[in-house]
């Protein structure tokens, strides 16, 4: 079920974070009310190494002794994650009837650098430090995020996917992974949703986008063990069919030169999908030229050729699906037609217009 506008604060790039603070169901209400001297009690506290990968889990552990050697069960310890005195997390657990606790989070949202672990009973403090290293161990996984399109308009829906699979040579699919989808608007939180991978290490989410704003969004996908991203764009116009505003040479035209430019221009910004069907030919005879080539800048598809002959009717062809505009839809097939005059330097005809030859289907 899709919960949209929830009202959440983004940390980082992902949830990741927020989840490993979760800390497992460590924080207890027993706490035992101890009055005696704290130099009586020593808190001790440690991490199960001294520097992590980013990819990493920290374990920290620790005991809470009355005398130095009875142990101080259900005792609440509070514990601090600290950078250049900052604080940046904090947990709370209790302690077992062996005067023991533990605390374990991921390393994942951490920046690289010296950190300070605090860990503090009402009776004691303690505290030890790690490093997160730069650099991080290959990812025992890939996970994969992509969207249906770049734009969707809002009569349209969302098509978000992605996989899971093992890094390595194989790629083996991951099934049965929960997987964290969260939508953004700029920095505000807009949708999320979480999806579980099938058989193929595959997962699915459908967004209608008449529920959001027009505007920039990114998507991110969580498991537990690696992170993806992917974004688009909801236009706040219907979706458009892209079609021709500009021919060059115009239609009809005649007297062109035999060198000319020729292009047209959509009327809305396209992408390329399969440019290699556009092509010109003889009207006469049917012959195509050799050595036609397409290439597309924003609206405008420019169509390259070596050289007309004189006193000859052309057509210039584009199918269908050559391009596609930012919200998936593709062209229609089109054609005009056009004659180069008897030597450079006539009436080139470059001008628009239209007539009953400009655009059809083959």
């Amino acid at each position: 079920m899709i919960h949209f506008r929830m009202k959440l604060k983004k940390i980082g790039m992902l949830l990741l974070f927020t989840a490993a603070l979760v800390f497992s169901g460590l924080v207890c209400s027993a706490n035992n009310n101890l009055t005696a001297a704290s130099d009586s009690f020593i808190l001790s506290v440690e991490t199960d190494k001294q520097s992590y990968d980013k990819d990493e889990s920290v374990l920290v552990t620790g005991t809470l002794l009355e005398g130095g050697e009875i142990p101080a069960g259900s005792v609440s310890i509070g514990l601090i994650l600290t950078k250049n005195d900052k604080e940046v997390a904090f947990g709370q657990t209790v302690t077992g009837n062996d005067g023991r606790y533990s605390w374990q989070f991921s390393a994942t949202s951490l920046e690289p650098g010296a950190y300070l672990i605090v860990a503090t009973a009402n009776v004691a403090r303690a505290e030890t430090a790690l490093t997160i290293r730069d650099e991080i161990t290959p990812a025992a996984y890939q996970l994969t995020l992509k969207t249906g399109k770049t734009g969707y308009s809002r009569d349209q829906a969302v098509d978000v996917s992605g996989a899971l699979r093992e890094n390595n040579g194989a790629g083996n699919p991951v099934p049965d992974a929960a997987i964290g989808l969260v939508l953004y608007l700029g920095e505000i939180p807009a949708a999320f949703a979480q999806e579980t991978t099938d058989a193929n290490g595959a997962f699915a989410w459908t967004i209608p986008a008449n529920t959001l704003d027009p505007g920039n969004y990114r998507v991110y996908a969580t498991a537990n063990v690696a992170a993806a991203e992917a974004a688009f764009v909801v236009f706040a116009d219907p979706a458009i069919k892209p079609a021709i505003e500009i021919h060059r040479p115009a239609p009809g035209a005649s007297g062109v030169d035999t060198d000319t430019e020729i292009s047209v221009t959509f009327n809305v910004d396209v992408t390329a999908v399969d440019l290699n069907g556009i092509k010109i030919e003889k009207l006469e005879g049917g012959s195509a030229l050799n050595g036609v080539s397409a290439t597309l800048s924003g609206r405008v598809l420019e169509i390259s050729h070596s050289g007309l002959e004189k006193n000859t009717i052309y057509r210039v062809f584009i199918p269908g699906g050559a391009v596609q505009g930012q919200t998936g839809l593709l062209n229609d097939s089109a054609f005009w037609i056009f004659q180069t005059g008897s030597g450079n330097g006539g009436d080139s005809g470059n001008g628009s217009g239209d007539d009953d030859c400009d655009t059809g289907s083959t």
